[in-house]
C-alpha cells in the first residue's frame, strides 16, 4: 500500500480504526502539550527512522537544550504478562520536563517507533524497545535528530536533558560530538547492566552502555538527578557511572529525598532543579541532597 502524501490522511484514517489508534492518540495529547508550550512539532526522517520532534526556536544563534524521551511503552499491561506492539509512551515525562523549560530555544525528541504509524516504518521491529534500544543505529538516528534541530536553531552548540533510558542515549550522542556544552540524567539509566531485571525481557545484548564511555565524557559539565527512593534506578547507579568517569569529572551528583516516582519529577523540575548550577570543570565531583 502506498504512503499518503498528506500526513494528516493517515491520522485521520488511524483515528478510524480502534486497531490503529494507540501512537495517534497519544500524538494528539503530545501535540496539545506542546503547544500550550508554544513548540511546534517537526518530524525528523533520519537514515533508519522518523522521529518526531517539539520545538521552541526564539534565539537564533544560542544554544538549544533538547530533552530525549524514555523508552516509552514496553509493556501492555500493568502485570506486565504482554510486551507492548507500540512502544508511545502513555505519560511522556521528558515532554513534561520540556514544556516546563522556559528557555528561548527548547526543543524536545521522541525516540524511534513512538509517535509514528508503524505500518509506514518498516525498521520499527519490537527489537527497538528491547533489546536493541540503545543500539548503534538507534544513537545514530537520534544523533542526526539533534543535528537537524541544531541547524535548524542556527545553535553553536547543544544542552542534552535525558529521563530514564533518554539519558542513556543523551550520554551515547554525545560521545560522538564536540558540540555538547552540558549533560543532564533524571533518573537516567546509565549502567542498564546495574538496573534491578525484569527476567521476562531480554537481556540488552545489542544495546550500547553509558557507562562504559563515562570516562570519555568527563569533562563535559554534567548534573546526574536520583530518586531517593527509587527502587528501578536507584542513586548507586549516577554513583557508579560517576566513579567510572574519574575523579577530576564535572559531575555533579544530586539525589533529591523522598521522590520515588516518574511523574514527580515534573514538578520538582519546574520547582527547583531546573535552575542548578552546572559544576565547574577542575573541581572534581559534587554531590547534593535538596
Amino acid at each position: 500500500m502506498a504512503r499518503p502524501t498528506n500526513r494528516l490522511l493517515a491520522v485521520g484514517f488511524a483515528l478510524a480504526l480502534s486497531g490503529c489508534a494507540g501512537s495517534t492518540a497519544y500524538t494528539i495529547g503530545a501535540d496539545r502539550m506542546a503547544q500550550r508550550a508554544g513548540m511546534g512539532m517537526l518530524e525528523v526522517a533520519t537514515e533508519r527512522f522518523t522521529l518526531l520532534t517539539y520545538a521552541r526556536l526564539h534565539a537564533p544563534g544560542k544554544p538549544v537544550t533538547i530533552y530525549i524521551e524514555d523508552e516509552g511503552r514496553v509493556w501492555f499491561n500493568q502485570r506486565r504478562t504482554t510486551l507492548s506492539v507500540n512502544p508511545t509512551p502513555d505519560d511522556p515525562v521528558a515532554l513534561r520536563l520540556a514544556v516546563r523549560d522556559p528557555s528561548r530555544n527548547v526543543a524536545y525528541v521522541g525516540r524511534p517507533c513512538q509517535y509514528v504509524e508503524l505500518a509506514y516504518e518498516p525498521n520499527c521491529g519490537d527489537e527497538y524497545w528491547l533489546g536493541r534500544r540503545y543500539s548503534p543505529e538507534v544513537v545514530a538516528a537520534m544523533s542526526q535528530a539533534v543535528d537537524r534541530l541544531k541547524a535548524r536553531a542556527g545553535a553553536p552548540a547543544v544542552h542534552l536533558v535525558g529521563f530514564g533510558g533518554g539519558a542513556a542515549i543523551a550520554m551515547l550522542v554525545a560521545v560522538g560530538r564536540s558540540d555538547v556544552a552540558s549533560l543532564r540524567s533524571v533518573a537516567g539509566i546509565l549502567d542498564h547492566r546495574a538496573v534491578p531485571k525484569d527476567a521476562r525481557l531480554p537481556p540488552l545484548d545489542g544495546s550500547l552502555n553509558p557507562i562504559d564511555v563515562a570516562g570519555q565524557l568527563a569533562r563535559v559539565p554534567q548534573i546526574l538527578y536520583s530518586g531517593g527512593d527509587d527502587r528501578e534506578v536507584p542513586p548507586a547507579i549516577a554513583e557508579a557511572y560517576a566513579e567510572a568517569a574519574g575523579p577530576r569529572s564535572c559531575i555533579r551528583l544530586v539525589t533529591v529525598s523522598g521522590l520515588a516516582e516518574s511523574r514527580i519529577w515534573p514538578e520538582r523540575w519546574a520547582y527547583d532543579l531546573l535552575t542548578d548550577s552546572l559544576p565547574t570543570c577542575g573541581q572534581g565531583r559534587d554531590s547534593s541532597q535538596p
